[in-house]
């Protein structure tokens, strides 16, 4: 299993899900830990790779894949551009921490959250730690990336 792919792809699976309908009552935006939890509750019927993404002979469109929160926690507050690099460079383009790290400064609280996950391929399970940067959007934690 390539750990970038896996987390790359369950990146874009949770945002393709967060980018419709989030219900009538909304995700819990009170803290970092709860808009990342929220985040991933969003994502937990999702069983294939997205299609959107994925090559139509890639051997991945065959796996079933699902993806649970273990726990979350606070790494960083205030993230600055070293954190943004230290924690998210994994999964993210160089040209996009600079935006991220925009993000990050012009907002009233920012904060980096680990999230342990296990994610599970047809039959292989992993249990991994990424990492989620939120800020503060109109008086409510939003997830960034």
């Amino acid at each position: 299993m390539r750990r970038r792919t896996v987390l790359a792809l369950a990146g874009v699976t949770a945002t393709g899900v967060l980018a419709g309908c989030l219900g009538d009552d909304g995700p819990d935006t009170s803290s970092p830990e709860a808009i990342v939890e929220a985040y991933y509750e969003e994502t937990e019927n999702e069983e294939t790779y997205p299609s959107e993404v994925v090559h139509s002979e890639s051997p991945l469109r065959d796996e079933k894949l699902a993806i649970e929160l273990l726990e979350t926690s606070v790494a960083v507050t205030d993230p600055n551009e070293a954190d943004i690099r230290e924690r998210l460079y994994q999964v993210i383009e160089e040209s996009a921490i600079q935006r991220l790290v925009d993000i990050a400064t012009a907002a009233s609280d920012a904060a980096i959250v680990a999230a342990t996950i296990e994610v599970t391929l047809t039959d292989r399970t992993k249990e991994d730690t990424v990492h989620h940067l939120v800020a503060v959007e109109d008086g409510e934690w939003q997830f960034v990336r």
